[in-house]
């Protein structure tokens, strides 16, 4: 048996299909019992495929750098598995979720693997790539992510990546449920 092929790379507008697929596959299975089952159902990869079409679109005809909400800038990046796209990821700058912002932050805004593809080791190689991009892009000496924090699989994939919490937390509604989120942070 060989080792997967895992690589990561910038998407481009030909993957917003497969991405909104792995985006709502992992949260319709990783949220489970979590976010209320109505909300998981609801979650549309058509309109999703859409929004990340247009992202990329976007990226492709500027900058490289699509725009995310409000003024920040959202970077994305997406994982193969012998070929297949499997996983995304997105960081950029602190996006001033709740608590109080550590100085210097930079954020990993998502990170979501096609549930078929957990334990093969790309999530791993999507935080390692956007840590070390963040080490490039935004020498910030800090970077935070938010984390359900009912979400244990989740917590630990973190805290095995060297990620700790710092005691922030917000309250999001999703679905009409009462969420708890839980900062995590990480000296790169």
């Amino acid at each position: 048996m060989t080792d997967p092929t895992i690589r990561v790379r910038s998407p481009v507008p030909g993957d917003a299909t497969a991405m909104a697929h792995v985006h709502v596959l992992a949260w319709r299975v990783g949220y489970r019992g979590i976010v209320p089952a109505a909300h998981l159902a609801s979650l549309d990869p058509v309109a999703r495929a859409e929004a990340w079409q247009e992202l990329l679109a976007r990226a492709e005809a500027g900058d490289g750098q699509p725009v995310g909400p409000g003024t920040s800038i959202s970077i994305p990046v997406v994982a193969d598995l012998d070929g297949r796209l499997v996983g995304i990821a997105s960081y950029g700058p602190y996006r001033s979720a709740g608590g109080t912002k550590p100085a210097a932050l930079s954020e990993l805004w998502m990170l979501n693997v096609h549930p078929e593809a957990w334990g093969t080791g790309v999530a791993r190689a999507l935080i390692d790539h956007v840590e070390e991009r963040l080490r490039v892009d935004r020498p910030e000496p800090t970077a935070a992510l938010w984390v359900l924090e009912r979400n244990a699989r989740g917590r630990r994939f973190y805290e095995k990546a060297g990620w700790a919490p710092d005691g922030a937390t917000i309250t999001e509604t999703i679905g009409g449920a009462d969420l708890v989120e839980v900062r995590y942070v990480k000296q790169l």
